[in-house]
């Protein structure tokens, strides 16, 4: 869509200066002064898509696996869930927010608090000269550097995992609410085990 409208842009953009300079120069002006509300109406209109496009791709994602759907039918239930229910859509969104920020610091803050005891007891039993994080200084290429360097990474990776599966929950929360305020089907749907 993007790159059609691009290429569109750019045709008439050719177009009137090819009229400008080789026919006449009040041509190449009406030409695109003419195609100019209509380009202005569709980059709009690309705009607002690829803008439902970007807010629904989650959605998209839960209506694949919860409902069984194929990407057809995903894309066209996610967009509509954003443009039927814009309010709900930016409300549930809100809260989302409003909840995950607190409790992403407080997790983030407990395992770097864990992080940073565990370094500071290690540090003060062995002396060994660790570094905090495993970005700081170089690899180490004895057995306990590069065993730090593997737990570090794999801790650093579970805040990662926490983070994103925290987010895949807060979706699919606001699917199923969207789904069961635009469809009507029940919440209790989803907590069938």
């Amino acid at each position: 869509c993007l790159s059609f409208l691009m290429g569109v842009n750019g045709a008439v953009g050719c177009m009137a200066q090819l009229l400008h300079d080789h026919i006449a120069l009040a041509v190449g002006s009406i030409f695109l002064a003419i195609f100019w509300g209509v380009l202005l109406i569709a980059n709009l209109l690309a705009f607002f898509l690829l803008l439902a496009l970007f807010l629904s791709s989650s959605l998209m994602v839960c209506a694949v696996a919860w409902d069984g759907l194929d990407h057809y039918d995903a894309v066209s239930r996610g967009i509509m869930y954003c443009f039927h229910r814009i309010w709900h859509f930016l409300f549930y969104h809100l809260v989302a927010l409003l909840y995950a920020i607190p409790t992403a610091c407080f997790v983030v803050g407990a395992f770097f608090t864990v992080w940073g005891i565990t370094c500071w007891s290690v540090r003060r039993t062995f002396e060994t000269p660790l570094p905090l994080f495993p970005w700081d200084g170089p690899v180490q290429s004895d057995f306990h550097g590069i065993l730090f360097q593997g737990v570090s990474w794999f801790y650093f990776g579970l805040i990662a995992g926490f983070l994103i599966s925290f987010y895949a929950c807060l979706k699919t929360v606001i699917y199923a609410l969207l789904r069961h305020q635009i469809e009507g089907v029940p919440l209790e749907r989803y907590h069938q085990v």
